[in-house]
């Protein structure tokens, strides 16, 4: 508390120092401040000059409440702010983008969309044609229910470990619908027939592998060959052709 007090000065005898012994020609506090403790405080500095004149000024201190992220991240360039009811759903060339940086608002979605649907049964009936089982094991999610999910990872494997697998509430691709995990949830996957005949053939019914190997560092998520995003057959082929991530094709965060 000293240190912000500019001076303490006496007409006579000059500055006067601090000292907590509470001695002639010297000024200290008084008061009981809990830093840890959101509150206001009365305080008061009393100074007693050399004859032992006191002079004393009361002034109070007020500690504010913390304000603590709920979901504290430690990777500065994924930081994330919780979604609200006001959020409006981002496009970039009529595409709707959910990734570390673009929210959707928390009532967003209700269930699959029927196109995706519809395109997720005809990808499903060519790989049994080839002889491959791709079952649905997860589609469209509520935010309350991706809560619900990322808040057991978090529980079980830390913040910063459950942020390279799960979505947060609200930057879950499931609460739009549009995407789905399928075939088998395992980090192998893709490197089964089953696995690199989904990677080589989505994209002929409108899908991309959202999340590919080595591009952690630009979607924010470790390697997911069972993640599938509809995008349409068009817009899918082409990034399929460009090698690069959705961010990637569309030049975007």
């Amino acid at each position: 508390m000293a240190s912000n007090i500019k001076q303490v000065k006496d007409v006579v005898d000059g500055n006067i120092p601090y000292n907590e012994n509470k001695e002639k020609n010297s000024y200290w506090f008084e008061g009981n401040i809990d830093a840890e403790k959101a509150g206001t405080y009365p305080c008061k500095v009393i100074a007693v000059d050399k004859n032992g004149n006191k002079a004393e000024k009361s002034f109070e201190v007020i500690i504010e409440e913390k304000q603590i992220d709920e979901y504290p991240s430690k990777q500065s360039n994924n930081k994330q702010q919780e979604p609200s009811e006001t959020n409006q759903p981002y496009y970039v060339n009529g595409i709707l983008v959910v990734n570390k940086h673009h929210a959707l608002p928390r009532d967003y979605g209700y269930g699959n969309d029927e196109t995706a649907y519809s395109a997720l049964l005809q990808l499903q009936q060519a790989a049994a044609d080839n002889g491959f089982s791709i079952p649905l094991l997860s589609g469209y999610r509520s935010y309350d229910y991706q809560s619900d999910l990322y808040n057991q990872y978090v529980a079980r494997d830390g913040v910063e470990a459950a942020d390279r697998y799960s979505a947060r509430p609200g930057y879950s691709e499931h609460q739009t619908g549009l995407a789905f995990d399928i075939g088998s949830i395992d980090n192998n996957y893709g490197y089964t027939p089953a696995g690199q005949w989904l990677a080589q053939n989505a994209h002929t019914y409108g899908f991309i592998i959202r999340y590919p190997e080595g591009k952690e560092s630009i979607t924010g998520y470790m390697y997911e060959p069972w993640h599938v995003r509809y995008l349409g057959k068009d817009v899918a082929q082409q990034v399929y052709a460009s090698g690069l991530t959705l961010e990637e094709f569309l030049q975007i965060n």
